[in-house]
């Protein structure tokens, strides 16, 4: 897939050391035409829009990987919006499962080997088992290196039912400083937490919030664009019946969504 030529970067520059400051912003801004305020374009109203994902490398499957060599420490990241899918694994350890998504672990997953002092990209020599994670399914990744880097997957028993939201913003308001989108999808019922998002890129997707049931009730949905202003719909909806979802943001209403619904305007 590689979207994230941003992941490879970094395992250059930083040693693969999870990046400890947040991103300035390579999006894109929207400025107003010519003759027209930024209050009259924040003024437009938006929609969010729920997509489901049903496809390998769309849709959310879990996945924990398998330390098998016996010295080594190893990480691997993966094509899903994650610096690390799993950081620093300690030899003959098992990770606990991540979200994340991939229609061809051959090309996604990338391994990294550990010394005291930094840590060197390795190529696999080989991977067997399913490549494509089915949405909705587990899998394992035991990783060994006692002969070649070898990884081989496999699928797991069926997990309990879950739900995996990601966010794709397109923010038309302008912000004179690096500043987030903030998108919160407020979760009926007390017991399960809200889903937030902060996100800088429009190209993009989220990575995957995983929200352990089969459906949610959202009592609310609610955007905080760059330049602050707030947009918000308190019409409650239902989400059932599918592992995933991008909830996508825009001026317009996503085509082929689930559920699309209006984002208020601020007031004036």
């Amino acid at each position: 897939m590689g979207k994230r030529l941003l992941t490879c970067a970094l395992l250059v520059l930083n040693g693969c050391a999870p990046a400890g400051e947040e991103p300035t912003s390579t999006g894109t801004s929207t400025q107003p035409p010519a003759g027209t305020t930024t209050t009259e374009v924040e003024a437009k109203p938006l929609h969010a829009s729920f997509v489901r994902e049903d496809a390998p490398g769309a849709g959310p499957a879990l996945l924990r990987m398998f330390n098998d060599s016996e010295t080594e420490v190893l990480s691997l990241t993966l094509d899903d919006g994650q610096e690390f899918t799993f950081y620093l694994v300690e030899p003959l350890t098992v990770t606990d499962y991540q979200v994340t998504t991939s229609d061809d672990m051959w090309t996604d997953a990338i391994l990294s080997i550990h010394t005291q002092e930094t840590c060197i990209r390795k190529e696999f020599a080989d991977i067997t088992g399913p490549l494509a994670l089915e949405p909705g399914h587990a899998y394992g990744i035991h990783v060994s290196v006692a002969e070649g880097f070898v990884a081989q997957i496999e699928e797991d028993p069926q997990p309990e039912p879950f739900i995996g939201f990601r966010a794709l913003v397109t923010d038309p308001a302008a912000s004179s400083a690096p500043a987030p989108s903030e998108l919160t999808l407020s979760l009926a019922g007390g017991s399960l937490q809200d889903v937030v998002f902060n996100t800088y890129f429009d190209e993009y997707p989220e990575p995957y919030v995983l929200v352990p049931a089969s459906a949610v009730e959202i009592d609310s949905v609610r955007f905080v664009d760059r330049s602050g202003a707030a947009h918000e719909s308190t019409s409650p909806i239902v989400i059932e019946g599918g592992a995933g979802y991008t909830v996508h943001v825009a001026p317009e209403p996503e085509e082929g969504a689930e559920i699309s619904i209006a984002l208020d305007a601020p007031a004036e």
